[in-house]
């Protein structure tokens, strides 16, 4: 099984070599590069054609949103997760509109940051429902007018178990789908809301009330 390429882009020295320590014990993650800046990280990705970028948003000259834009229009291929230190509505709407596929802390465990790439390489969305809680609440500040954007009923299912953290096997396995036939579903949804990637997708969803996120624990009725 040929191991997770991956490239790092972050320019906080000390952080990006304990991570590169860190992915020397794992045998499916292969580092390829570190790279200290966008520009530097533009060539790399070129040069090597990672599957995976942790694209970390604060860095000298070009920032993480708009190095993704450009990571992603010179290897479609590439999966990009941004890391930030300060989950900030904006970035993550930022990041998801340029194509990035989740968004991680960096204040999440070592462990968190390694299942998130395997998640980004699996093709998966990388993004935890609390994370998109904490930030724009439940969804249902928003009035819910599902027939302005077109989406079938099966398609509402599919947004809202996306916004629920289920990935696309066990959506199929929810819904008594085919995983390709939920993936249809899905590149549907992105084409009818004209968003990227379904965390683009869950985010509109969330704007517009078509979808609403699980409470909390400490939300519900003791």
């Amino acid at each position: 099984m040929r191991s997770i390429r991956l490239v790092i882009v972050d320019d906080h020295q000390v952080f990006a070599e304990a991570l590169g320590v860190l992915l020397k014990t794992e045998r499916d993650i292969e580092l390829l590069a570190v790279a200290p800046d966008a520009e530097s990280a533009l060539e790399i990705v070129r040069l090597r054609r990672p599957d995976v970028v942790l694209m970390d948003v604060d860095l000298p000259g070009m920032n993480g949103i708009a190095a993704t834009r450009e990571v992603l229009a010179s290897s479609p291929g590439a999966r990009v997760i941004v890391l930030t230190a300060l989950m900030d509505p904006q970035v993550v709407e930022g990041a998801a509109a340029a194509g990035a596929i989740g968004f991680v802390s960096k204040q999440r465990a070592a462990d968190d940051l390694l299942a998130a790439i395997r998640v980004a390489a699996a093709g998966e969305e990388v993004f935890r429902t609390q994370d998109l809680r904490a930030l724009w609440g439940d969804g249902r500040q928003a009035e819910k007018r599902p027939g302005q954007f077109d989406l079938t009923s099966r398609e509402l299912e599919v947004l809202q178990g996306l916004a629920d953290g289920l990935s696309t096997d066990e959506l199929a396995k929810t819904l008594f789908l085919s995983p390709r036939t939920v993936q249809g579903h899905v590149q549907s949804i992105l084409t009818k809301l004209r968003v990227r990637s379904k965390l683009g997708a869950v985010l509109y969803g969330l704007r517009q009330g078509l979808v609403r996120l699980k409470p909390l624990a400490s939300d519900s009725p003791s």
